[in-house]
């Protein structure tokens, strides 16, 4: 009796030392953990109550009372060894809920496996055992005691079904050691149990479970190594990661640059190039511009700032025709032919986000001249009429290009991914194109798609809604007179004022403006551009560069629209390179009259000159 009383008390000691412990330190908020907590409180009840009717036994002290006590210690490791199974569960499935019902409630196969538990736990109830003194010595045999065990031997299996059917094949490898490890204790405690039915094992299997288990998955310490050797892989990723990207982006910003600084050497130092020359040259560098253009637009939606849906009327011919353009640039010498088929029956006005709908039918294309050698790629758009002012796109592009790998298909939407074709034959692109096309898909309420088959090609498909302008179809408007022919606005009798500290982009600016006949005035940085208002400068609009040394662009708004109230201070135009969707409505509430990005769109010129001066001009 004496060796069963030091093993029972030393016991607890252990059981009431690893709960100080465990309280001690900074814990996890799931499910799991407060299961392990319930399971240090139960063994710790359960071991007080087996000293105190150890006790009462040894002194014959109502044995009635220590009979009770001995059925409920028995019952706890009935409960006790429920737990432990739900325990296993959550490690299992690597679940962190934090309502341990939850753990319950994980599929079918744990709601079974808990209603059968919790039958046998009231089952226990009924079941008969015996409390005999013997030489001062107790214990309970009979008919209860394996009746657990046999519960036990049930929870074993359960744990080694679950893990076999929802372990094999998971995405998350499972530390092994910790299930076969406590199911090993269990299983060597049952034995020895079977073995030698007059001495209790439970006790002290329960505590090397609970040991076993702090030392493997309880212990916050242990946990906190492993988040920091996660953060220190994330560390070296996200590091490697940015070198790639700002390498990728160095080589794609490099070749435009280098088509536009080469092309533009030759028609300033070769004199007698011919006309067909130059104006391959000027295309060339053209392309190239807008290949660049691209580029930043990829890196600024990256930052997640682009996501605003603004509205537009845009000419879907128009569209394609530069499409078709910069598709053929990016193709360059391959063999492949590029089909555009778009149905005639078409709105040709639509009315949606332009800029982003250009982005999403650039970007694929872009990504099949990319990812195609040889063969074709191909644009398909039809329409569906979802009422008389809303249609819905049906957008399909598809190439005969490498095609994807089951095993790559889910990277083809994220960020800086290319794949291993890609990257093994160094094709060029940072990675974002088609990341960021998903997002434009999605901001303009639309869905986006893909087929492929490895080594045959692609096929991306995207629909949008979008609003009819106007009903006349793209059949018709190609009958009608090209828009290239009409005739710009005669601003012969108008004054502009373009401000910019740059005088390359002022330049650009004033030969554009001259096109329509405009009379230009020109300022420096913003001092200058306020003393000319001040000294009676009469103008009929001004081009106000946003980001000037001495004084912003903002700035010098302010002191205009102040001295608006003794002077005649003409439409101000915001210049910027700011091109992210929804500038244009901040630049409006903060001042400015209009809102043009760089570098400057000759459509959006047009569109900006005619809003202030078709029907005005005398």
């Amino acid at each position: 009796m004496l060796v069963s009383f030091i093993c029972s008390l030393s016991g607890l000691i252990f059981i009431i030392t690893l709960y100080v412990i465990y309280k001690s330190k900074l814990k996890f908020n799931n499910a799991k953990s407060k299961i392990y907590k319930y399971m240090l409180i139960v063994l710790f009840v359960l071991g007080f109550i087996i000293i105190i009717s150890e006790l009462m036994c040894q002194n014959e002290i109502n044995i009635k009372l220590a009979d009770a006590l001995m059925r409920a210690h028995w019952y706890g490791v009935v409960a006790l060894s429920i737990m432990f199974y739900f325990y296993i569960i959550a490690f299992i499935s690597n679940l962190e809920c934090k309502k341990v019902v939850d753990v319950v409630l994980t599929n079918r196969f744990t709601k079974i496996t808990t209603i059968i538990l919790g039958i046998l736990f009231i089952v226990s109830f009924f079941i008969p055992c015996t409390l005999r003194i013997n030489d001062k010595y107790n214990y309970i045999p009979g008919s209860l005691g394996l009746y657990i065990q046999a519960i036990m031997i049930f929870i074993v299996l359960m744990i080694f079904v679950y893990y076999i059917r929802f372990n094999k094949g998971g995405e998350k490898k499972l530390d092994r050691t910790v299930v076969f490890g406590l199911t090993l204790i269990f299983s060597i405690f049952l034995f020895f149990q079977f073995a030698v039915r007059e001495v209790s094992f439970y006790g002290i299997a329960f505590i090397s479970v609970m040991y076993f288990l702090y030392a493997t998955s309880e212990n916050p310490d242990l946990e906190m190594i492993s988040n920091l050797k996660k953060i220190n892989e994330e560390i070296i990723a996200s590091s490697n990661a940015k070198t790639d990207i700002i390498l990728n982006m160095s080589h794609d910003i490099r070749s435009p640059m280098n088509a536009i600084v080469n092309y533009s050497a030759e028609l300033a130092e070769i004199k007698d190039l011919d006309k067909e020359s130059i104006k391959f040259n000027i295309d060339n560098i053209l392309v190239a511009g807008k290949n660049l253009l691209n580029i930043l637009d990829d890196i600024l939606e990256m930052s997640g700032n682009n996501q605003h849906v603004g509205i537009d009327i845009y000419n879907m011919n128009e569209l394609v025709a530069d499409l078709r353009n910069i598709t053929e640039s990016r193709i360059g010498n391959k063999p492949i032919k590029l089909e555009l088929n778009v149905d005639k029956s078409l709105p040709n006005l639509l009315i949606g986000n332009a800029a982003k709908m250009y982005r999403i039918l650039m970007n694929i294309l872009s990504n099949s001249a990319k990812y195609t050698d040889v063969g074709k790629i191909s644009l398909d758009i039809t329409g569906t009429r979802i009422d008389n002012d809303n249609i819905m796109l049906h957008i399909k592009v598809s190439d005969t290009g490498f095609g994807i790998k089951d095993e790559d298909k889910p990277k083809v939407f994220s960020e800086f991914v290319r794949l291993k074709d890609a990257t093994s034959q160094k094709i060029e692109g940072t990675g974002l194109g088609i990341a960021n096309t998903k997002k434009n898909v999605e901001v303009l309420g639309g869905k986006i798609w893909f087929d492929s088959t490895y080594g045959a090609g692609t096929t991306f498909y995207v629909d949008l809604p979008q609003k009819i302008c106007v009903s006349k179809t793209l059949e018709e408007y190609n009958n009608e007179k090209e828009i290239g022919s009409k005739e710009l606005l005669d601003c012969s009798n108008l004054t502009a004022l373009i401000v910019d500290d740059n005088r390359i982009n002022t330049n650009i600016t004033m030969r554009l403006l001259k096109r329509y006949g405009f009379n230009v005035d020109c300022a420096y940085n913003g001092n200058e551009c306020i003393n000319k208002v001040k000294n009676g400068a009469k103008y009929d609009i001004i081009f106000l560069d946003l980001m000037m040394n001495e004084l912003s662009g903002e700035k010098v708004l302010n002191v205009l629209r102040y001295l608006n109230k003794q002077y005649d201070v003409p439409p101000i135009v915001a210049l910027t390179a700011n091109v992210l969707s929804g500038v244009r409505e901040v630049y409006l509430k903060k001042g400015f009259d209009e809102y043009i990005a760089k570098p400057i769109d000759i459509k959006e010129l047009d569109r900006v000159i005619n809003l202030f001066f078709k029907g005005k001009k005398e």
